[in-house]
């Protein structure tokens, strides 16, 4: 059952992952002021000093394979939670935690190669990446912590091993890698593509 229960839940990922349309997209977020930002304006990548806004994330445009995955992630932690002191079922909390950061991985490395040629020539595509990113490297910073306080005390070692040991934020530095790398690449293609456009005529311009 446990083994069933974890490819379920890997195959709904899958899914989401290749059936959703990627380019269907929710605002999410909270807004600091009325200024008016564009929905496609890119939420901060996490490096500004700002302590209070630490926790806040930036409204901005998601896609809903993101938060279909997020939401998968949830559940799967809400189910870990539930099982947690089911004596005949020990191993099943491990099993979904692990399968709850596996959906996170899932997106991580297999949306960036399903659509990498539209990344790489469609601004709008990377923006979403670049958000989508930034969205779950700010959710996996408070997860872990969040679902801690959860799990009951137990004196079985390895159910008090993940009590004491949830955690997500590891996967917030690969998430965020991903943002930068996402606007990145399609920043420089886009600009080999301008410079190969003018450069007959910046030769022009420089010999007149």
């Amino acid at each position: 059952y446990i083994k069933k229960r974890r490819l379920d839940i890997l195959n709904k990922a899958r899914t989401i992952i290749f059936k959703t349309d990627y380019h269907n997209t929710s605002q999410i977020g909270s807004d600091d002021d009325d200024s008016g930002a564009s929905s496609m304006d890119l939420p901060p990548s996490g490096d500004d000093d700002g302590h209070e806004d630490a926790f806040k994330f930036h409204r901005c445009s998601v896609s809903n394979t993101a938060i279909q995955i997020m939401e998968l992630c949830r559940l799967t932690m809400d189910e870990a939670k539930t099982t947690f002191d089911v004596p005949s079922m020990t191993q099943l909390p491990l099993t979904l935690y692990r399968t709850a950061r596996d959906t996170l991985d899932m997106f991580r490395i297999l949306l960036p190669k399903k659509y990498e040629l539209a990344i790489l020539s469609q601004p709008r595509t990377a923006a979403i990446l670049h958000n989508d990113a930034v969205y779950f490297g700010h959710h996996c910073l408070t997860l872990g912590l969040e679902y801690k306080p959860l799990f009951p005390e137990t004196r079985d070692e390895a159910l008090s091993l993940l009590r004491d040991n949830c955690m997500f934020v590891d996967m917030t530095p690969p998430f965020r890698e991903l943002a930068g790398t996402a606007l990145n690449s399609m920043l420089k293609k886009q600009q080999r593509h301008i410079l190969e456009c003018l450069g007959p005529r910046t030769s022009m311009l420089g010999s007149a």
